[in-house]
C-alpha cells in the first residue's frame, strides 16, 4: 500500500473517529426519542409539567397542570413510551385528566410505588376559602385507586389557613411523607399510612410544623435518608428577605438535634431573597440543594451540606457554587446526583425570552467541560420555555419536562447523558456479623476497567470516612463476581460502610451506604428462660474467643446431674435446651466452664 493511500485511510479514520466523538457529545438531544429528541402534548390550554419520573420498565411518567379558557386548573398525567410516543395502555390514550373541584386542583409532585401505582400530591380549595392538601393514588393503568380512602382521593386540612403539599416521598414500609406549607406560614411534614389515613405515631397527630423566624417558611422538597430520617428543603422568610432553609426530622417527627444542634439550618447569600427549590442525597449522606441566590440579580446556586448540617467546604471551597448564566436572571429548578458523583442542575434564564439550562458539575462543584458547551447545554424551543423537573435513566440519558411556548404545551425532552458505559454494575452489598468481626459481601454483574474497591468505614455519629482496605477488581468481566472483606477491628457502636469503586483511568464512584450495629461479645452466661420451668428451659451463653467449653447442671448439693454440652464453639451466641422431665422439682444450678473460668446461675424446676 502506498504512503498516499495510507495517509488517505488514516485521515478518513480520524474524521470518522472525530465525527463519532462529536455526535456522542453529552447533553445533545437524543434522536431516538421522538426523532428529534423532544415531544409536545397539547391538553386544555396552558399546560405545564411539574414532575418527571422514569418507571422500572423505561416508560416516562409526567404530571402537571393545565388551565382551561375559564382559568380553571386541572391535574394531568401523561405517560410516554421510551421512544417518546404516548403510552396507549395508560387510560387508552396515554393521558389522564383529574378534576373534581369547580375551583380547580394543583399538582406539585408524584411518586411511584413498588406495585406500579402512582401517588400525586398537590392542593385544592376543599373547605372554606383556603387551600388544603390533596393526595391522589392511581392504578398503573391511570384509573383512580378506589382502595385508597374509597375513591382514590384524600383531603387534608391542617389549619384555617393555606395548607399545601409540594413534595412526596415513600418510606420502605409504604408510609407516605408529604412536605409543604402549613397555615400559610410554616414548614410542614405530614406522614400518612399506606391507606391514606394520618399516621399518629408521627408527632402524635400525623404531622409536624417548623417555624424558623416567625415568618413564612415553606418546604419545596422532602428527602428520605437511608436511616429513615427526613430532610426538608425550602425557603424561609426573614425580616430582610428570604433564605434557603433545611430541617431534619427523626422517624418519630421530632427535630434531629444532631443536625446543626437544633435540627434547622438557614443559609443566606447577600441579605436578599434566596430560594431553595429542590435537592438530592449523595450516597455518602451529604445533601445537595439547588435554588436561586440574589447576588447579581438572581443567580443559579447549588449548595452542599455535610450530614451534620454544616456547609461542605470541599464543594467550591465554601459549600456554595454560584452560576450567573449569560449575565442574565437565572432560577434553579431541579438537581440530580449521578452514580459517578457528578451533579446535574436544571435552571431557567430570563432576559428577553425564557430558556432552559442544563449544567453538569464535577463532584467538587466545578463545571464538567465534557458536557454540552463548557459544561452547559441551553435549550430554547420558541419564545418562553420552562422546565421544572429532570430524571436520569438507567443508561445515563437525561429526561426533562416542563412547558414550551409552542401552543403552551407539555414538553418532554431526552438528552444524551454519559457517553461512556457504566464501568461497574454493583448488584448486592451487605454486612453480617461473624463473632466479633464484620463480614462485608458484595457482587458485581459486569465490570469494565475496574481497578478495585476501597472499603470505607465510619461511626454514624462521626463525619469523616476511614479507608480500611483495598480489594482488587476483576478488570473486565461480563459474568457475576463475588467479593468479601472481614473487618477485624472491633469498634463498638453503629457503623456505616461504603465502597469506593476505582476505575483504571482514576475516576471513581461510591456505593450505597449500609449500617450495622456492633457490640463485642464477652464471656457470659445468660439467665435461662423460662424460669421457673417445667419440664424444659433454654440455656444461653456467649463467648468472646473460640475454644472448648462445657455446660453442666448440678443439684442443690453440688452434685453433677447432667453435662449438656462439652466441645468446641466459635465466638458468638450459643444455646441449648435442658429437659428436666425425669428430675424432681427444686433448685438446680447450671455452670459454663471455659479456659479455666466458670460462671454459675440458679434455676427453679416446678413440679
Amino acid at each position: 500500500m502506498s504512503e498516499r493511500i495510507k495517509y488517505i485511510f488514516y485521515t478518513l479514520f480520524l474524521l470518522i473517529h472525530i465525527s463519532t466523538l462529536i455526535s456522542a457529545q453529552d447533553g445533545q438531544f437524543d434522536s431516538t426519542f421522538s426523532n428529534d429528541g423532544y415531544t409536545t402534548t397539547d391538553l386544555l390550554g396552558e399546560d405545564e409539567i411539574k414532575k418527571v419520573l422514569i418507571q422500572s420498565d423505561g416508560k416516562i411518567l409526567t404530571a402537571g397542570n393545565s388551565i382551561n379558557i375559564s382559568s380553571t386548573n386541572f391535574i394531568y398525567l401523561a405517560r410516554y413510551n421510551s421512544d417518546g410516543s404516548l403510552d396507549n395502555t395508560f387510560d387508552s390514550d396515554g393521558i389522564v385528566q383529574t378534576h373534581f373541584r369547580s375551583s380547580g386542583e394543583y399538582c406539585n409532585d408524584i411518586a411511584l410505588l413498588s406495585d406500579g401505582k402512582i401517588l400525586l400530591v398537590g392542593y385544592t380549595f376543599f373547605s372554606g376559602t383556603s387551600y388544603d392538601i390533596i393526595l391522589l393514588r392511581y392504578n398503573s393503568d391511570g384509573s383512580l385507586d378506589a382502595t385508597f380512602d374509597s375513591d382514590g382521593k384524600v383531603f387534608t386540612s391542617l389549619s384555617s389557613g393555606d395548607d399545601r403539599g409540594n413534595s412526596i416521598a415513600i418510606q420502605s414500609d409504604g408510609k407516605i411523607l408529604v412536605g409543604g406549607l402549613y397555615n400559610g406560614s410554616d414548614f410542614v411534614i405530614v406522614r400518612y399510612n399506606s391507606d391514606g389515613s394520618l399516621d399518629t405515631t408521627f408527632d402524635t397527630d400525623g404531622y409536624v410544623t417548623t417555624d424558623f423566624q416567625a415568618q413564612q417558611d415553606e418546604v419545596s422538597k422532602v428527602l428520605l435518608q437511608n436511616d429513615g430520617n427526613v430532610v426538608a428543603i425550602g425557603t424561609v422568610r426573614t425580616s430582610s428577605g428570604k433564605d434557603i432553609g433545611l430541617a431534619r426530622y427523626n422517624t418519630n417527627g421530632s427535630l434531629d438535634t444532631s443536625f446543626d444542634s437544633d435540627g434547622k439550618v438557614s443559609t443566606d447569600f447577600s441579605g436578599g431573597f434566596d430560594y431553595g427549590t429542590s435537592g438530592a442525597l449523595q450516597s455518602d449522606g451529604k445533601i445537595v440543594v439547588v435554588g436561586t441566590a440574589s447576588i447579581s440579580g438572581n443567580d443559579l446556586c447549588l449548595l452542599r451540606y455535610n450530614s451534620n448540617g454544616s456547609l461542605d467546604t470541599s464543594f467550591d471551597s465554601d459549600g456554595k457554587a454560584i452560576f450567573n448564566i449569560d449575565f442574565r436572571i437565572n432560577y434553579g429548578k431541579d438537581v440530580a446526583v449521578l452514580s459517578d458523583g457528578k451533579i446535574l442542575a436544571l435552571a431557567l434564564t430570563s432576559g428577553g425570552d425564557l430558556y432552559i439550562n442544563l449544567l453538569r458539575l464535577n463532584s467538587d462543584g466545578s463545571k464538567d467541560l465534557t458536557f454540552g458547551t463548557d459544561g452547559q447545554q441551553d435549550i430554547d424551543f420558541f419564545g418562553d420555555d420552562r422546565a421544572n423537573s429532570l430524571a436520569v435513566q438507567s443508561d445515563g440519558k437525561i429526561v426533562i419536562g416542563g412547558k414550551t411556548n409552542i401552543n403552551n404545551n407539555f414538553f418532554v425532552a431526552r438528552l444524551k447523558g454519559s457517553s461512556a458505559a457504566l464501568p461497574v454494575e454493583l448488584t448486592n452489598f451487605k454486612a453480617i456479623r461473624e463473632g466479633n468481626y464484620i463480614r462485608l459481601l458484595w457482587e458485581t454483574a459486569t465490570e469494565i476497567d475496574n481497578y478495585g474497591f476501597e472499603v470505607e468505614r465510619k461511626i454514624v455519629q462521626e463525619e469523616e470516612w476511614e479507608t480500611i482496605a483495598f480489594i482488587p477488581g476483576s478488570g473486565n468481566s461480563y459474568s457475576p463476581k463475588d467479593y468479601n472483606y472481614l473487618d477485624k477491628n472491633s469498634i463498638e457502636g453503629q457503623l456505616q460502610y461504603r465502597l469506593k469503586q476505582l476505575n483504571t483511568d482514576g475516576t471513581f464512584s461510591y456505593s450505597k451506604t449500609i449500617e450495622i450495629y456492633t457490640q463485642p461479645f464477652k464471656l457470659q452466661l445468660i439467665n435461662n428462660y423460662p424460669n421457673p420451668f417445667n419440664p424444659t428451659t433454654i440455656i444461653k451463653w456467649q463467648t468472646d474467643v473460640p475454644g472448648y467449653q462445657s455446660v453442666i447442671v448440678y443439684d442443690a448439693l453440688g452434685r453433677k446431674i447432667k453435662e449438656l454440652f462439652n466441645g468446641f464453639k466459635p465466638v458468638g451466641k450459643h444455646k441449648i435446651e435442658f429437659d428436666a422431665s425425669k428430675l424432681a422439682g427444686g433448685i438446680y444450678f447450671y455452670s459454663l466452664h471455659m479456659g479455666g473460668k466458670s460462671i454459675t446461675k440458679k434455676m427453679l424446676l416446678l413440679k
